[in-house]
Parts: structure tokens; C-alpha cells; sequence
């Protein structure tokens, strides 16, 4: 049940030599049909020389299987609860996965946009913010991408397919702060 990932209300129990992601928790998000959910935003970097990043104007919400409450210590320990990961909520009992894209665990952010409208939110501001945090990310990583590709372009053939692997897999980890990102 996704791999060392824990809540605690202590930082003093982190253990700073350890190689660890700490992130606040926001312990009043945004609450769709009473479940916390997260956003998996698609882009693809198709050059960075010249630099050309597609934003998909789609993707997945990606939502809690128990229904939120804020986090105290009787609730703490309910991952599916304070937890959207796919990797987590899989195995509830309450995960449901449907071909509906307005229904189930997973669903469209189209559905967040119909969703927010109904709830008189601004989902243009959401998505704005959104493209900006892209744009900010893709622009602070250019250099190391375009390192990589004058790399690239230097060694053998074997090397092309080899760094086109390490390029995709440096922007997976970038955009989506995992090894290995679960869908």
C-alpha cells in the first residue's frame, strides 16, 4: 500500500538523514462528492530546442475512497481517507472503477469543470494556475533537458535510444514526483 508513504502530525519523528519528500497537508482542501481527490495533469515536451510543451486539456481526478473528515488522531491512520493515490486506494473495499467518466474513483477533469460550475467555482482561474505552475516547472527544468539532448546528439545510435528513455523518464519524474507513477 504505496511504498513509505505515511501521515504524521510530529516533524520530529522524520528522520532527517533519511531521503524523504515531506509535503504539507492541506487540512482543508477542495471536497468533491464529500471525497478529497488529486489532479493528473498530461503535457508532453516534444522539443527543448526550440522549446515546444503541448498542455492535454483533459485528464484524471483521482479521489480518496472513504469520505473526508480533517485529520485528527483517531483518523490519522485512515490512508483512504487523507490519500488520492491509485497505488492506495485500489485496494478498498469502496474503490470503484467504472467506464464512466463522471463516476467512480477515477474521473475527468471534465467533470471537475462541470462540477465547479455548478458550485458557482472558476475553473478558468483553476486551469490558469494550473498551466502556470506547468510553465514555471518545464522552464526551470529547460537547461537539464537541453543538456541531455547535446549529450544525446554527440554519442552513437545505441546511445539516441538509451537517453530518449532517460529523457522521458526524467520528465515523468519531474511532472509527477514519483518513480514510478500510478495511473
Amino acid at each position: 500500500m504505496g511504498n513509505g508513504i505515511y501521515l504524521l502530525q510530529n516533524l520530529e519523528k522524520i528522520n532527517m538523514y533519511d531521503h524523504v519528500v515531506v509535503q504539507d497537508y492541506l487540512d482543508r482542501p477542495l471536497i468533491v462528492d464529500g471525497m478529497k481527490f488529486d489532479l493528473r495533469i498530461y503535457v508532453l515536451v516534444l522539443s527543448c530546442d526550440p522549446l515546444k510543451v503541448f498542455l492535454y486539456d483533459d485528464g484524471l481526478m483521482r479521489f480518496s475512497t472513504s469520505e473526508y473528515s480533517p485529520p485528527t488522531e483517531k483518523n490519522l491512520d485512515n490512508m483512504y481517507m487523507h490519500l488520492t493515490n491509485y497505488s492506495i486506494n485500489k485496494s478498498s473495499e469502496h474503490y470503484h472503477n467504472c467506464d464512466d467518466e463522471n463516476r467512480g474513483s477515477k474521473r475527468s477533469i471534465k467533470y471537475l469543470k462541470m462540477w465547479m460550475a455548478s458550485h458557482n467555482y472558476n475553473f478558468a482561474t483553476l486551469w490558469n494556475s494550473i498551466i502556470d505552475i506547468v510553465n514555471k516547472t518545464i522552464i526551470i527544468a529547460e537547461p537539464t533537458c537541453y543538456t541531455l539532448i547535446v549529450w544525446h546528439d554527440l554519442g552513437p545510435p545505441q546511445l539516441h535510444q538509451a537517453v530518449s528513455v532517460l529523457k522521458f523518464w526524467v520528465w515523468t519524474y519531474l511532472l509527477t514526483g514519483s518513480y514510478a507513477p500510478g495511473f
